[in-house]
């Protein structure tokens, strides 16, 4: 989570000042770099979805491996140093400072995506065999569940997810650090087992991991 993370928010501004298609308009600009990095980030979260679920690597060694990975070539990227300039768009949004209605946009952008995820996990199929998945993954093959894929596509949309907070992060600091995000992991972590949620699969949800949020926030 974190290696991927850093490494999208380095990829992000390394594009934004290098302008390798030639661009020049500052909104395009954004637009590519941003979605570019991100689809890096899913990329990354596809290998480790693939290596796990059809080749049979332990999660943890392969999420491993593509944290070493991640954090070699966000180094490599910004040879070892900050990149201080970030798309003005990214900067107002990662702003504490850039409110709307008294809240901070960031924290508004953050509400959506959560929203978006509890109505995937708690209304739709695909949220339901994730849940299935992590009970008892032998009883939702059984049951005709592509546990497989299932665990592919979780493992991307959290590399997506992490690729977006690293977007923010970049904004937020108003630079991109090769170093910086290393906490994000222990952070998130915690807030989700917090919130309740099972490191043995079966059990959680999204609110649940909200009032993980604000618990470990106000902790």
């Amino acid at each position: 989570i974190a290696s991927v993370s850093t490494f999208t928010g380095v990829l992000t501004a390394y594009f934004w000042v290098n302008d390798p298609m030639g661009l020049g308009d500052p909104v395009m600009l954004t637009i590519f770099s941003v979605g570019l990095a991100l689809v890096i980030a899913t990329i990354a979260g596809l290998l480790n979805g693939f290596f796990v679920s059809y080749i049979g690597i332990p999660s943890f060694m392969m999420t491993l491996a593509m944290m070493t990975i991640a954090s070699g070539m966000a180094i490599w990227v910004s040879q070892g140093k900050p990149i201080f300039a970030v798309p003005d768009f990214i900067k107002s949004l990662g702003s504490v400072s850039s409110q709307f209605l008294g809240i901070p946009v960031i924290g508004i952008f953050s509400l959506a995506i959560l929203a978006i995820c509890d109505v995937v996990l708690s209304y739709t199929k695909f949220g339901r065999y994730v849940y299935m998945t992590g009970a008892n993954r032998e009883a939702a093959e059984m049951s005709g569940v592509n546990t497989r894929r299932i665990v592919m596509y979780a493992l991307t949309i959290c590399a997506v997810c992490a690729g977006i907070t690293g977007v923010l992060y970049i904004g937020r600091l108003g630079s991109a650090n090769p170093s910086a995000g290393t906490n994000i992991l222990i952070d998130a972590i915690a807030a989700v087992v917090l919130g309740g949620t099972s490191l043995f699969g079966g059990e959680g949800g999204i609110k649940n991991t909200f009032l993980g949020l604000l618990i470990f926030g106000v902790l």
